[in-house]
This record gives structure tokens, sequence and C-alpha cells, in this order.
């Protein structure tokens, strides 16, 4: 994990808060909508893949999301999402694993646990056909992957910067999310 001085007080309490959580009882077991066929077909039919987010509430946002998450999520399929993430994380996003269960069990999608995974008992919560790993707050990227990939999951692993998209690879990652703002991808692609 990159040292906690670089990361904003409002990461290091939602890191607080994943720490805490533990995960389920025993080891799940996933039989996983394929990811890359969902992607294959959107392209396949002419429309760009999207996946769309479940996402109640955020803590660089007021208020929250009343809608009914299920109902949504429908409504989201229904205007062409490949897939879905749906958050899982209670204390600064609202999700939690039963929106996602819910969620899962209403559309025939992928659908992503979008959370702060931080120990292999966390993957037990709740099952997903993908699950997401960042990088940056992950000790040990490797045995976590192996550890999902065990038990089904498929996984999204999501990187800030090249250095990290090196190590995804290195700790054998095959799908790989960048989330970086466009003020760095425009500085970068005009050789700035």
């Amino acid at each position: 994990m990159n040292d906690s001085d670089e990361i904003a007080p409002a990461v290091q309490s939602i890191l607080a808060s994943a720490r805490k959580r533990g995960g389920g009882d025993e080891p799940l077991s996933v039989s996983p909508r394929s990811f890359d066929a969902a992607l294959e077909r959107a392209e396949r039919e002419g429309h760009n893949p999207v996946i769309a987010e479940v996402k109640p509430t955020s803590p660089t946002t007021d208020g929250e999301r009343n809608d009914d998450p299920v109902e949504l999520a429908r409504e989201m399929v229904a205007g062409g999402a490949s897939a879905l993430s749906v958050l899982t994380e209670p204390a600064h996003f609202g999700g939690s694993p039963e929106n996602l269960r819910r969620i899962r069990e209403a559309v025939d999608v992928p659908v992503l646990r979008k959370d702060f995974i931080l120990r292999e008992e966390q993957l037990d919560t709740v099952e997903a056909d993908l699950i997401l790993l960042i990088v940056r707050f992950v000790d040990d990227l490797e045995t976590l992957l192996s550890a999902a990939r065990e038990r089904g999951f498929q996984v999204l692993v999501e990187t800030h910067s090249s250095a990290e998209v090196k190590d995804a690879l290195a700790a054998g990652a095959t799908i790989i999310g960048v989330n970086t703002p466009a003020r760095v991808c425009r500085s970068h692609r005009d050789g700035a």
C-alpha cells in the first residue's frame, strides 16, 4: 500500500472504516457472468460497452439517492448498460451487500462489487461477478487477486498511475481500470 501521507484525509477515513469491516464466515464459490462476453455482445450490437454505477451517495456530494436500487439497476440495463458497478461500502457511500445481492438477482448483466477490499475474508461478503481491487490500497495484490480467482470472481484492478499499471500486470491482473483525471491524460498525450 502507498504511504498514507499521500492519501487524502477523506480516503484515510474510508480505509479506516474498511479495515474494521469483516467478511464472510467461509469462502464463497461464485459462478460469474462473463464480463468479456458482455463487452463483446455490446460491440457486436454496435454499442459502446458501458458500466453503469449504482451509488447511493459519495463523500464528495451532498444528499443521498432514495431510488429503489433494484429499479434503478433495471433501468440502467434497459438503457444499454453492459455491466453494473454496485457500491457495497456502507459508511461513506451508503452501499450494502444486500443491495448488490438483490440487484444481481434482478438483472442479467455482470455485476461488479465496488468496495475497498483489503483482506481475503472481505471477499466472502457477497457473491458478485467481478470485484474491485485498488492497487494503492492493497498490501499484497498478487495474493488477494489469487484468492479472488479461487472463489470464481473476475477481478477489475484499479490503477492511478503507470507504475500501478506495471504493479497490476506483475501481480497477474487481466482486467485493469485506469482512474486518473482527464488533465493528466491530456498532458501526457500532448507531450507535456
